[in-house]
């Protein structure tokens, strides 16, 4: 049993980490809105909705120490097959798997200095706004639907329910940030992530209601964390506009077009 239990915490130990933490989107829809449906949104307001973002930052090992500390886990419950050995192999795996994760670590001040000039440029980019801006620009080069920009809803009275704004409009589109930051392994020294997490909704404006909803995650392709540190962090603000573009467009074939969606 015990040695189940260690195997099943390896396993969860290598996922990349599947974001922050937060409750389920209300009134999840699980189809894209009908044909009906779009052809009576009238004037469409976008806005970036209600959230409180926060970031989550999954790093590789700080320095030989963090390291050695991985890889002996890993290493000990790479041992674990269920057999009556199990037992005697593990502090062999530790201390081999120790060896090996100080030896693949980056340095604590690489690490270190790599995650400040991530953080520095998630903040620095507006991805509130810069995806509520982008979202408006490809539904008027892609679609025929008239969309206006709003103010945030977390600013606008009422948030609950979208107040007529900018000449007045009949449905609302809340793109809520909910979440962004890395991923990473919990190895010594794996590929780290971007990513995104956003909430889609769409709501009448007279009533309120919810017409439809759903989640969407971006996640960039991984690369080693002293890749993402480089040029003052040009590599994270290409990859976040990339990004912000790639949501956009996803939203956008989601709320207004017929494509398919996985």
């Amino acid at each position: 049993m015990r040695g189940r239990l260690l195997f099943v915490l390896f396993g969860a130990a290598c996922l990349v980490a599947t974001g922050c933490a937060s409750g389920p989107t209300p009134h999840l829809s699980a189809s894209a809105p009908s044909e009906d449906a779009r052809a009576s949104l009238g004037r469409i307001g976008i806005r970036s909705g209600p959230a409180s973002p926060s970031g989550e930052w999954n790093m590789p090992a700080k320095g030989a120490a963090e390291g050695a500390k991985r890889g002996a886990y890993l290493g000990a419950a790479s041992t674990l097959g269920g057999s009556g050995q199990a037992a005697i192999l593990a502090p062999l795996g530790a201390a081999i798997g120790a060896v090996v994760g100080a030896a693949k670590a980056e340095p604590a001040e690489v690490v270190e200095e790599a995650e400040a000039v991530i953080k520095s440029v998630f903040a620095e980019v507006a991805i509130h706004d810069g995806l509520r801006d982008r979202v408006v620009r490809v539904t008027r080069a892609e679609t025929r639907h008239t969309v206006v920009p709003q103010e945030d809803a977390a600013t606008a009275a009422g948030a609950d329910r979208p107040e007529p704004t900018d000449g007045g409009t009949d449905t609302s589109l809340q793109i809520s940030v909910q979440c962004y930051g890395t991923k990473a392994a919990r190895t010594p020294n794996p590929p780290v992530h971007l990513f995104v997490d956003t909430d889609v909704s769409l709501l009448r404006v007279a009533d309120g209601s919810v017409l439809y909803s759903r989640r969407l995650t971006w996640v960039s392709p991984g690369r080693p964390i002293t890749a993402w540190g480089v040029a003052k962090g040009e590599p994270v603000r290409q990859e976040l506009e990339r990004g912000i573009q790639d949501l956009a467009e996803r939203i956008v074939d989601l709320i207004f077009l017929l494509r398919p969606f996985p």
